[in-house]
């Protein structure tokens, strides 16, 4: 039985200067620590799941009770992330989805570093070629390419005779 695809990531960059971001810098200057720990939050739920999240009331609920911050707050730091430009402002007015195009753009690199689809399709920022086609599978390699990586094995004879499996055995050897 095949595995289910999986959809999100285990893990995600982050750029060692992303504190120099101008839009990092707004949400610090406006919200400090709490609101750039909750954006880096949102940015782990929306990566294990894929490159968006559906925002909902218990969404804030859940990320309230985690973190100590009242759900109000919640809703305005998520308000001030849109408005400052870390996510996609059309989206978040008309589908309550939180993404952007840089995290569709680094969802869509991870994918193709990883030698899988990227599947960035629903609420699309990115262009279609950045996010590149399905990874080759082994049955798209023509006959023709198998045929130049074909090895001969009587090239690579070895004989365990001539050569020795262990070097213990040399060295008791040589001490006795």
């Amino acid at each position: 039985m095949a595995r289910p695809r999986r959809r999100g990531l285990d893990y995600f960059p982050m750029d060692v200067d992303m504190f120099q971001d101008i839009k990092i810098r707004k949400l610090q200057k406006m919200r400090g620590c709490i609101g750039t720990a909750l954006y880096f939050s949102l940015l782990c739920s929306i990566y294990k799941s894929g490159y968006y999240i559906s925002w909902n009331d218990d969404m804030a609920f859940c990320f309230a009770e985690s973190s100590g911050i009242i759900e109000e707050d919640i809703c305005s730091i998520i308000e001030e992330c849109v408005v400052i430009g870390l996510f996609d402002e059309a989206l978040w007015r008309t589908e309550r989805i939180l993404t952007s195009y840089s995290i569709q753009e680094r969802f869509a690199y991870i994918c193709k570093q990883l030698k899988r689809s990227s599947g960035v399709e629903e609420f699309r920022l990115i262009p279609m070629d950045f996010c590149g086609d399905e990874p080759e599978s082994v049955s798209s390699v023509s006959h023709a390419e198998v045929e130049q990586v074909t090895v001969s094995s009587g090239e690579t004879q070895v004989s365990s005779g001539e050569m020795p499996q262990r070097k213990r055995k040399e060295i008791k050897n040589i001490n006795s």
